[in-house]
C-alpha cells in the first residue's frame, strides 16, 4: 500500500502537442465564438466562420493535436489550470475594453 500512493502517473507527452500559450489562445478564441453563437446575433451565412474547422485552420493544427493536447492537460492540472488563467485574464481585458467603449458611446 505504501508503494502505490508514491507512484507517480506517468503522462505522456503528445508529440504534437500544443504549448501553453497557445492553447490559452484556442481556447480563447472557442470560448468567445461560442458566445456569439449563443448570444442570437450572429448574422446568416457567417455561421461557418465559428466553427472549430476555422480554429484549426487558424493555428496549423487539426482536431487530432487539439484532443491530444486537451487529454494530456487535463491529467496535468497545473498546467490547465495556468491555460485556464491565461484565458481569464485574456477575457477580463476584451470586457473592460468594451465597457470602455461603451462609455465612450454613451
Amino acid at each position: 500500500m505504501v508503494f502505490s500512493c508514491n507512484n507517480e502517473i506517468k503522462i505522456d507527452k503528445p508529440k504534437d502537442l500544443i504549448d501553453q500559450e497557445m492553447m490559452s489562445k484556442i481556447l480563447y478564441d472557442i470560448t468567445i465564438m461560442n458566445s456569439i453563437k449563443g448570444s442570437g446575433y450572429l448574422m446568416k451565412g457567417v455561421d461557418s466562420i465559428f466553427s472549430r474547422e476555422y480554429i484549426y485552420t487558424k493555428y496549423g493544427i487539426d482536431s487530432t493535436i487539439f484532443i491530444n493536447s486537451q487529454i494530456y492537460y487535463s491529467k496535468t492540472p497545473k498546467k490547465m489550470m495556468s491555460i485556464f488563467l491565461r484565458v481569464d485574464q485574456r477575457l477580463e481585458r476584451s470586457k473592460d475594453s468594451i465597457e470602455e467603449l461603451m462609455q465612450k458611446n454613451d
